[in-house]
């Protein structure tokens, strides 16, 4: 048998073969590329679930409640040394960095310690130089400054607030009310003697229309105890507030001036407010800290009383107790309190030279040491330092 060698058989079976390995190669490679677009959309698709998914948690963070946050500052007094300070250096230079800490909080509330009016100063000659006096008024301006500074809410229960009258005294509500300060209390105890006011979980500030459930509606009751006592008015007031709040607040003017413990009377009347339905006590009027402690109501509530939180700014220079107060802060969480949730923490401030200033470590060590030994150790167990 013989065998020949055909060229053009064997150039047509390589050619099949050929094709047939570019056909599995090509089909290999379609394959391959559809698979990795089918990863990469996977990939794309679950980046971007997870970039949504990021992006939702920052968010949902950014728009959770907050804690509300409440300052309430002591005495305030615009006229004598202080009003010199400023006619010279300006309203923004008096309360200083004051104002940084008052941007933290949603509602700041103070003692306005006499009248805005256009009564001409008394205690200002025309060179600017204070003389002494205790006849109080405060610049036309008083009232846009304490709003632009970040004081939302003013008692006008003291002693000075009528140094000018019912005119001066009328004066005073109408800038307020223009300025947008909210306040309560009359020297007389007969007039506007408490407000209320709802606070956004936001922080956003006071709301007086709109409330939610996750709202704090706080209230605040002024009493003067040199004015017209009328405690049964603000006994009934205690009783009208208590179920329209979550939180009530007496915010007396009373004691001895410059004695660091309270008088029988104080001691009290802030059992009597307490049982009948006050939240907490805070004082003003001793211009310096008074005793700060706590009580168990008749209904078994804790109640704090803070007899006084001396001077935020006056003009009352001659000693450290003078020119060294507190404010209170009361900070109530996320979703709608109970008066036991209310945390509580003492804020140092001076009121040396022109302006309302943080104290330093040594003179913070001090105030606290000074509360302490008047107070007891225990007072720092309930309060946030």
């Amino acid at each position: 048998m013989v065998y020949t060698f055909d060229m053009r058989r064997l150039y047509h079976i390589s050619k099949g073969k050929f094709i047939g390995v570019l056909g599995i190669i090509g089909l290999t490679a379609i394959a391959l590329l559809v698979f990795i677009v089918n990863k990469s959309n996977i990939y794309i698709e679950t980046y971007s679930n997870f970039a949504n998914a990021t992006e939702a948690t920052q968010k949902a963070e950014i728009q959770k409640p907050k804690n509300i946050k409440i300052l309430i500052l002591g005495d305030m007094m615009f006229d004598r040394g202080v009003r010199s300070k400023i006619n010279t250096l300006g309203f923004a230079e008096i309360f200083g960095p004051a104002t940084t800490t008052f941007a933290e909080y949603d509602l700041v509330v103070a003692n306005l310690e006499g009248p805005i009016s256009t009564y001409k100063s008394k205690t200002i000659l025309d060179n600017n130089k204070s003389i002494p006096g205790f006849q109080f008024t405060f610049a036309t301006g008083t009232a846009r400054a304490l709003k632009n500074a970040g004081i939302d809410m003013v008692s006008l229960a003291n002693n000075h607030t009528d140094n000018f009258g019912q005119n001066g005294l009328q004066q005073t509500r109408q800038r307020l009310n223009e300025a947008g300060v909210r306040h309560f209390g009359s020297p007389q105890n007969n007039f506007d003697i408490s407000t209320s006011t709802c606070l956004v979980a936001q922080n956003s500030g006071a709301q007086d229309e709109v409330t939610n459930a996750e709202d704090i509606c706080v209230g605040f009751i002024g009493w003067h105890e040199f004015g017209a006592k009328n405690h049964q008015k603000i006994l009934d007031e205690i009783v009208r507030l208590r179920p329209l709040v979550d939180y009530l607040v007496v915010f007396p003017h009373w004691g001895e001036e410059y004695k660091k413990t309270p008088h029988i009377e104080q001691v009290r009347l802030a059992r009597v407010w307490t049982d009948a339905g006050a939240d907490a006590v805070i004082g003003a009027h001793p211009h310096v800290i008074q005793q700060i402690t706590r009580r168990t109501t008749a209904d078994g509530r804790t109640a704090p009383i803070f007899y006084s939180l001396g001077n935020f700014i006056f003009d009352q220079y001659f000693s450290f107790d003078t020119t060294h107060g507190i404010a209170v802060e009361i900070e109530f969480p996320q979703i709608q309190s109970v008066p036991k949730s209310a945390q509580y923490k003492i804020i140092p401030f001076s009121s040396v030279g022109s302006k309302v200033s943080i104290p330093n470590a040594s003179s913070t060590a001090r105030i606290f040491a000074d509360i302490e030994k008047v107070s007891g150790t225990s007072t720092w167990g309930w309060l946030k330092r």
